[in-house]
């Protein structure tokens, strides 16, 4: 009967810890969106976007900050970039805040496959941009999100948002550096909470350990 008492506690206790510690399903959620909701997630050609040109690291560049509710596990980006002329090659980069883009470096991602850009109001999908996780994007904290031309001949554009959301836009090239303020790029950040253990499920845990601990003290006695 002690053995079988032993072997039940054993398995409540196991079955506790998989409960506390099974990671729960998880969706991603939109921790920054500035896409017109009625479009998103296509989207239309701006008459006038920002222009990404000349090639060799001309860079544009715009801020997010993620909202005080809790921090986020990065998993995708979703930006209105399009190709107009040269080659399709760019570079987009994920950077902490440093008064500018230039802060800590925290993922980047070459973008070859960008839709042709017309300038006519086509529609067409963004391009979505994966994350190959362990970003942590924390409450309050201001992002930036560049797209660089890498291509000696590349122009690209990124199209304005429709939701008409105003903001800080920084540009640089090879001629110098500007910050503009104006209606932004369109761009999409998605995430998953940071998770903190519920306060019920650590009760269970305690409570799991503490039978086995007091089945360990009746075999030690």
């Amino acid at each position: 009967m002690k053995k079988t008492h032993r072997i039940l506690s054993l398995v409540f206790v196991f079955a506790v810890c998989l409960l506390v510690l099974a990671p729960a399903a998880k969706a991603d959620t939109a921790i920054y969106n500035n896409f017109n909701p009625l479009t998103n997630p296509t989207f239309d050609d701006s008459t006038y976007p920002w222009w990404i040109e000349y090639g060799n690291g001309d860079t544009a560049a715009m801020p997010f900050t993620v909202g005080a509710n809790g921090n986020y596990n990065l998993t995708q980006i979703i930006l209105a970039l399009g190709w107009n002329d040269g080659q399709d090659n760019f570079t987009v980069a994920l950077n902490a805040d440093s008064s500018g883009p230039y802060g800590s470096l925290l993922e980047t991602w070459n973008v070859t496959t960008a839709p042709l850009w017309s300038g006519s109001g086509d529609s067409y999908t963004p391009d979505t941009l994966i994350s190959s996780g362990g970003v942590v994007l924390d409450a309050g904290q201001t992002y930036w999100i560049s797209i660089t031309a890498d291509g000696s001949d590349t122009t690209g554009v990124w199209n304005l948002n429709q939701a008409d959301t105003s903001g800080t836009v920084w540009s640089g090239n090879q001629y110098g550096t500007s910050i503009h303020t104006g209606t932004t790029g369109a761009f999409e950040v998605l995430g998953d909470p940071v998770a903190a253990p519920e306060p019920g499920s650590m009760t269970l845990l305690g409570l799991g350990l503490g039978v086995l601990g007091i089945f360990r003290r009746r075999k030690t006695a």
